[in-house]
C-alpha cells in the first residue's frame, strides 16, 4: 500500500528522521519511533497500540533492538506498509481496521459481531467461484487467500476452538493477505468497500434464486458482478506491487451512452411522486418545502442489445417543525417506447454506478442535473457536485476548487467592467450563473 517516492522524497524523510535522533547514532529506537508518529501524523489520524506493535515488529533491528534509517525506509516502501510518504516527505498512517469494516459486516450478515462457520464458507465461496467462473489473464495471479477448502481455511484462521471469527482475527488475517496488494490505500479502501457492496448484491440475487425470481436480467447481472468481484479480488491479494502496476483504476466495466430520446428528468420527478404511497404523504400540510437527490446513469451494455438509461432518486421534504422527511431511494429504468420511466430493482443500478470512472459519474451527475441538455444554473452546479462528494467521485477539496474557479472567472468579469464588487454581490452574480456540463468537466480537467 505504500507509494513510490523520489529521491527528493527520501531525502525529506531522513532530514525528518535525523531531527528526531537526538545522540546522532543513525538508528531509531521504539520511542523514537512513537515520537515521529504522534508529532507527524495529522490530528485526525490516530494509532493504537496494537498498530504501533506490529508496525515495530516488521522492520529488521540491530542486536541493540534499534532499526537503522535505511531498514526503516524500505520498510516503508514495502506494499500493504500502512505508513506511506507524502511528496512532502511526511508520513501518513493507514487505518487498515476502518477500511476492512465493510468487508467484515459484508461477511457477517446477521451482524452479530462475529463471523461463523456457514457465513464464512457462504461469502468466500462466492469470491472463488468468481475467480473459477473469470479465469486468469495476462499475468494476473489468483490469490492465495482464495484458494482451499472453505472449512480448512476458516479453521487455519485462527479461532481458538470456536467456530467463530471476530474482528480482531478478521484483520490479523486480511492484514497478511492483504501484504501482497499493489493498491495504493485509497484505492485499497475504495476497493474492498466495493468487494463488500458487490457481495452484498449476490447474496439478494441468491434469495431471489432460491424463490425462483431470478429473472434473464437479473442472472445477466450477477455475471457482471462476479466478474468485478474476480477482478477485484486479483486486484487485493492476487499481485505483486513489484511485477507490475494496479490496473483497476483505469479499467472500468462501463462507459458512456448518449441519453435515449425522450428521456426527461421532470418526467422522472412526476412517475416518481405517483409511485409514492399515498400514507407516506400524509404530512404534506406541514411541509415547507421539497429537496430532490437524483442521479440517471446507462446501463452496463449488454451483447447485441440496445443501450437502456437507468434512474436512482428519493424526495427529501422539510417540514414547518425543522424537521426533514426522506422517501427513501426508488430506482427507475427508461422504457424508449413507452416514454415513460419504471420502477426496477436497485442491483442493475448500482452495478451500472460502480461500473462508471469517477469522471463519468460526475458528468452523469451534470446531466441529470441539466435535464441532459447543455444549460446548468449555479444552484444545480452545487448540488451535483455535492452530490459527487458524497459519491467519493471527487474530494471536498476538488469540489471547493471547481467552485473557487468559476467565482474567480465571474470576479475577473466584473473587474473588467470596472464595477466594484464585495464577496455579497460576487455571490449574487454567480448565482445568476449559467454554464454546460462540459464546461465543467474542462474545470476539473485544468
Amino acid at each position: 500500500m505504500a507509494r513510490d517516492v523520489d529521491a527528493l522524497d527520501l531525502q525529506k524523510l531522513k532530514v525528518l528522521l535525523r531531527r528526531f535522533d537526538k545522540d546522532h547514532t543513525g538508528t531509531l529506537s521504539r520511542t523514537q519511533f512513537e515520537g515521529i508518529l504522534r508529532s507527524t501524523l495529522p490530528a485526525t489520524e490516530t494509532v493504537s497500540r496494537d498498530d504501533m506493535d506490529h508496525m515495530w515488529s516488521k522492520f529488521p533491528k540491530r542486536e541493540d533492538g534499534d532499526a537503522e534509517y535505511d531498514d526503516f525506509i524500505k520498510w516503508i516502501l514495502k506494499p500493504s506498509t500502512p505508513l506511506s510518504v507524502t511528496p512532502l516527505g511526511e508520513l501518513v498512517f493507514f487505518d487498515l481496521k476502518a477500511a476492512l469494516e465493510p468487508l467484515f459486516w459484508a461477511y457477517d450478515q446477521n451482524h452479530d459481531g462475529v463471523i461463523g462457520l456457514e457465513e464464512f464458507m457462504q461469502a468466500h465461496g462466492i469470491l472463488q467461484n468468481a475467480l473459477r467462473l473469470n479465469p486468469a489473464k495476462g499475468g494476473d495471479v489468483d490469490p492465495a487467500v482464495l484458494k482451499g477448502d472453505l472449512q480448512h481455511c476458516y479453521l487455519g484462521i485462527g479461532h481458538e476452538g470456536e467456530r467463530r471469527l471476530t474482528f480482531a482475527k478478521f484483520i490479523t488475517w486480511q492484514r497478511d493477505a492483504l501484504m501482497f496488494s499493489s493498491l495504493p490505500p485509497d484505492l485499497l479502501a475504495k476497493t474492498l468497500k466495493s468487494v463488500a457492496k458487490q457481495l452484498e448484491r449476490v447474496f439478494k440475487l441468491s434469495e431471489l434464486e432460491m424463490r425462483g425470481e431470478l429473472s434473464i436480467s437479473d442472472k445477466q447481472v450477477l455475471l457482471r458482478i462476479l466478474s468485478h468481484l474476480a477482478q477485484f479480488s486479483r486486484e487485493l491479494w492476487g499481485q505483486s506491487g513489484s511485477q507490475r502496476a494496479p490496473t483497476l483504476a483505469h479499467n472500468f466495466a462501463n462507459k458512456w451512452s448518449a441519453p435515449v430520446v425522450g428521456m426527461d428528468v421532470k418526467h422522472l420527478k412526476e412517475v416518481f411522486l405517483h409511485d409514492f404511497e399515498t400514507s407516506r404523504l400524509k404530512f404534506t400540510a406541514r411541509v415547507v418545502s421539497h429537496e430532490w437527490e437524483v442521479i440517471c446513469v446507462p446501463a452496463i451494455p449488454m451483447p447485441h442489445r440496445p443501450r437502456v438509461w437507468l434512474a436512482k432518486m428519493q424526495l427529501f421534504s422539510n417540514l414547518s417543525d425543522g424537521r426533514q422527511r426522506s422517501s427513501g431511494w426508488q430506482f427507475y429504468r427508461y422504457q424508449p417506447e413507452l416514454f415513460t420511466w419504471t420502477l426496477t430493482e436497485p442491483e442493475a443500478f448500482d452495478a451500472a454506478l460502480e461500473g462508471l470512472s469517477p469522471e463519468l459519474q460526475v458528468f452523469c451527475l451534470l446531466k441529470t442535473m441539466a435535464n441532459f441538455g447543455l444549460r446548468l444554473t449555479w444552484p444545480d452546479l452545487q448540488k451535483a457536485l455535492n452530490q459527487a462528494v458524497d459519491l467519493h467521485a471527487i474530494t471536498e477539496e476538488q469540489r471547493r476548487l471547481c467552485i473557487a474557479a468559476f467565482e474567480q472567472m465571474v470576479a475577473k468579469g466584473l473587474d473588467a467592467e470596472g464595477l466594484y464588487f464585495g464577496r455579497e454581490r460576487l455571490e449574487k452574480v454567480c448565482h445568476a450563473l449559467t454554464t454546460s456540463p462540459s464546461h465543467v468537466m474542462g474545470i476539473f480537467a485544468l
